[in-house]
C-alpha cells in the first residue's frame, strides 16, 4: 500500500484493485481498461509474506499483441511494478482499450524444494493505476474521525479539462458492513497463541498474538463476516445528494451502528467529452470508531493491587459501544501534567499505575487519540477488583 501511494500524484488514479488466490501452476487474467486520454498505466503486483517463487506475468495490448514486459518491469522479492507509457491515440489506437495482464503461479516451491513438492497457492494483489491529465475522478468518503451514529455519505465526481462531467452513465458503490465489532468480540474472547512457531514480527505483543489466535478460529471469524449492500449514487438532489445536477453524485448510504472496518467498492461509468466511454473503479476502506468516550459508562475507578494504586477503565461511548483492546498507544492518562504508562489488559480495559502518595481527590486526566475525554477525581477504591486483576508483560521482537 505504501508503494502504491508513493506512485500516485495529482493525475494518477486507481482504475482497479483485485485480490486473487491462484492455485500452483494455474493462470489468472486481469483486464485493465485504458481510455484514450491516458498517458501512462502502472500495474503493481504483490504477493508479500508468502514463501513462493515470483509468478510469471505477461502483458497484452488491446489488439492482442504481447508486450516486452521485461523492459517495463522493476521490483523486489515480493512485488513487481510494470509501467507502460502510452502514445498518441490517433497514431497508435491499438494501445487504447482493454489491456490484459496474465499471471501464472509457479508450479514448484522456493529454493531448496524439489519439483516433487508443489508450490502453495499464490495470493496476489493487483493495483492498476492510470495517469490521465485530462480525465480525473474522485470518490469522497468521511474523514478520519468518523463515528457510529453519523450518516455515512459518499460522493463521486469526474472532470475533464477542469469541467464537471454532469451526465455520467452510472455510479455505484458496494458497501461491506461488518457483522460485529472486532473490539468487543476480542474483549470477550479467551484466545491465546503459542509463539514458538510464529514469526516474531507477527506476534510481537500480547495483543497481536490474541488477534491472530482469534482470526485463526473459523467460528469466531464468521461472526465478523460482513453483509453487502448495493447503492446507486445520483445527482438529483435526493437521498443525500445536496444539489441537483451540479456534477457531484452522492448518497447517504446508512448510519452505522457497529464500529469497525467498512469497505466501499466504487464503480463509475460514463463518456468523456469526445464521446469515448470510460470506466473507473476504486476500493476504499474506512474505520468507523465508537462515539466519544463516556467516562460514566467506562467504569473509571482506582483499585489497590498488592498495596499499589492503579487507575483503570473500560472505554465505552454513551451508547455502550466498547472500544476494545489494541489502543494503548492512543490512550493517554495523566496526573499533574505527567503522563502515565498505559497497559492494555486485552479484555477491553486499560490501567495505569498512579504515583505513590497521591492524595484523594487529585484530578486524573483521560484523553484518547489526542482528544481530551474528561477529568475525574480518583478516590473511591474497589477492594474486590484486585481479585480479577490481570497483568501481562509486553514483549517486543520487531525486526529492524
Amino acid at each position: 500500500e505504501d508503494l502504491v501511494q508513493a506512485l500516485r500524484d495529482n493525475t494518477l488514479e486507481y482504475i482497479l484493485v483485485r485480490e486473487q488466490v491462484i492455485p500452483a501452476g494455474d493462470e489468472e487474467r486481469f483486464e485493465i481498461p485504458v481510455n484514450a486520454t491516458a498517458s501512462r498505466v502502472s500495474l503493481v503486483l504483490s504477493w508479500s509474506g508468502q514463501a513462493s517463487l515470483p509468478p510469471e506475468h505477461e502483458l497484452l495490448r488491446p489488439d492482442g499483441a504481447v508486450e516486452d514486459v521485461g523492459r517495463l518491469t522493476r521490483g523486489g522479492a515480493f512485488y513487481r511494478v510494470v509501467t507502460r507509457y502510452l502514445s498518441n491515440p490517433d497514431e497508435h489506437p491499438e494501445e487504447f482499450g482493454t489491456w490484459v495482464l496474465r499471471v501464472r503461479a509457479p508450479k514448484r516451491g522456493p529454493a531448496g524444494t524439489t519439483v516433487d513438492r508443489p508450490a502453495q497457492a499464490l495470493r496476489l494483489r493487483l493495483h492498476a493505476l492510470l495517469d490521465d491529465t485530462e480525465l480525473k475522478y474522485h470518490f469522497g468518503v468521511p474523514g478520519r474521525r468518523f463515528r457510529v451514529g453519523q450518516p455515512l455519505r459518499v460522493t463521486a465526481r469526474a472532470t475533464q479539462a477542469g469541467q464537471f462531467l454532469r451526465h455520467l452513465e452510472r455510479v455505484t458503490v458496494e458497501l461491506a458492513v461488518p457483522g460485529a465489532s472486532v473490539g468487543a468480540a476480542l474483549a470477550e474472547s479467551r484466545h491465546r497463541l503459542d509463539t514458538a512457531s510464529l514469526d516474531p514480527d507477527l506476534a510481537s505483543t500480547p495483543f497481536s498474538r490474541k488477534l491472530m489466535a482469534a482470526f485463526a478460529d473459523e467460528r469466531w471469524r464468521q461472526r465478523m463476516t460482513p453483509t453487502k449492500q448495493g447503492h446507486q449514487l445520483t445527482d438529483d438532489g435526493r437521498q443525500g445528494d445536496e444539489v441537483a445536477e451540479d456534477g457531484i453524485f452522492s448518497r447517504t448510504l446508512m448510519t452505522p451502528t457497529v464500529p469497525g472496518h467498512y469497505e466501499l467498492r466504487f464503480r463509475m461509468e460514463g463518456y468523456a467529452a469526445d464521446g469515448r466511454p470510460f470506466l473507473r473503479e476504486e476500493t476504499v476502506s474506512i474505520v468507523v470508531g465508537i462515539g466519544r468516550i463516556d467516562l460514566g459508562r467506562s467504569r473509571l475507578r482506582t483499585i489497590d493491587v498488592q498495596g499499589r494504586p492503579y487507575v483503570t477503565l473500560a472505554p465505552r461511548d454513551a451508547a455502550g459501544n466498547l472500544l476494545g483492546p489494541g489502543y494503548a498507544s492512543q490512550m493517554q492518562i495523566s496526573v499533574r501534567g505527567k503522563p502515565l504508562r498505559v497497559e492494555d489488559l486485552l479484555d477491553g480495559s486499560y490501567q495505569a499505575l498512579l504515583p505513590a502518595g497521591l492524595p484523594p481527590g487529585e484530578p486524573v486526566i483521560v484523553s484518547f487519540d489526542g482528544e481530551k475525554v474528561s477529568s475525574t477525581e480518583q478516590g473511591k477504591k474497589d477492594k474486590y477488583a484486585a481479585k480479577k486483576h490481570f497483568f501481562e508483560k509486553v514483549y517486543r521482537w520487531f525486526k529492524r
